[in-house]
């Protein structure tokens, strides 16, 4: 989601309310909107109409936001509150949640970190805070992922771009300031996804995809099969207290996934059991395929096909035992 316009120099000069008064004298700008599920469109932006919000250092609505420094205006959905200079999420909550953690002596786990100012705070934040994000987050960014998938790459947080996914992997991933990985698994209908936005919803399918999304970036030498089996198993019984999860033990429960490192496959949205029927995934190359699934030492998936009916089960914590 971008929003390019030409800005003089003069206004580059400043931030905060100064900026803001340099904004105010310019008047109008023409620029182009680009966003998830909107056609690009000209339009023009009176500034005098977005100064006051300027000078409040946050948005919490859509609003145009100046960029004084990367001579660009951004669209910001309403749910995602930002920094308008960086664009980037405001993490004073961040610092609010982190400082409670500390003083009540209470640990805190923080769910889909998409950017890397976020991901730059939280390695600070090891102490009390876990963290997580998510394979779309690692394998997409923008403007490219909103140009092929439109709305229906719309997420909250949202994909971003390519200096924020360089960060998850080479801090997050490779540092280990990510504990988990999950999917935020939100199979909409492609129906639901394609309406206008805001009536779009935000998430997309994942469960299915995971695995083999992930072996790819493993056999692209992204990570190695030790840290991905740890963001998968090993750290989320570490991060919640799982019961008999996480292990290969004696008196762990036998949860596998059996894989092929060298099965290459094309990810297909009409392969995706998920009753959504589509995969944000879709013509995705993998190198790395799940070829079984064990749950409690039975099999339930190989080679692709169901064999046993479902087994799931409540999950035990350690701290409820």
């Amino acid at each position: 989601m971008t929003e390019q316009a030409t800005i003089s120099a003069k206004q580059r000069q400043g931030k905060g309310t100064g900026a803001a008064r340099a904004v105010r004298r310019e008047g109008n700008i023409p620029g182009v909107l680009y966003g998830a599920g909107i056609e690009p469109r000209s339009i023009s932006i009176n500034l005098r109409d977005i100064a006051k919000h300027y000078q409040t250092g946050r948005f919490t609505s859509t609003l145009f936001v100046l960029d004084l420094e990367g001579e660009k205006m951004r669209v910001i959905p309403r749910e995602v509150q930002v920094d308008p200079v960086t664009d980037q999420p405001i993490h004073a909550d961040f610092q609010r949640l982190v400082a409670g953690a500390r003083k009540h002596g209470r640990r805190v786990h923080v769910l889909h970190v998409s950017s890397a100012v976020e991901m730059e705070f939280l390695a600070t934040a090891k102490d009390v805070a876990t963290v997580e994000t998510l394979p779309q987050f690692l394998s997409f960014e923008g403007p490219e992922i909103y140009k092929r998938l439109n709305g229906f790459a719309q997420m909250n947080p949202p994909i971003r771009y390519a200096a924020d996914r360089a960060a998850l992997w080479s801090l997050g991933i490779a540092q280990g300031v990510v504990d988990v990985l999950g999917t935020d698994h939100a199979p909409h209908t492609r129906e639901e996804k394609a309406q206008p936005y805001p009536k779009s919803p935000s998430g997309m399918p994942g469960v299915q995809t995971l695995v083999p999304v992930m072996l790819t970036h493993v056999n692209q030498g992204r990570l190695s099969l030790a840290r991905f089996v740890d963001l998968t198993s090993a750290g989320p019984q570490r991060v919640f207290g799982i019961e008999g999860k996480g292990r290969i033990a004696l008196g762990y429960d036998a949860d596998f996934t059996l894989v092929d490192m060298a099965a290459r496959r094309t990810i297909r949205a009409e392969d995706q059991a998920t009753r959504c029927g589509w995969t944000p995934f879709d013509g995705f190359e993998a190198q790395g395929w799940p070829m079984a699934t064990m749950i409690r030492g039975r099999v339930v998936m190989r080679d692709g096909a169901l064999v046993a009916p479902g087994l799931g089960a409540p999950m035990r914590f350690l701290e409820a035992m």
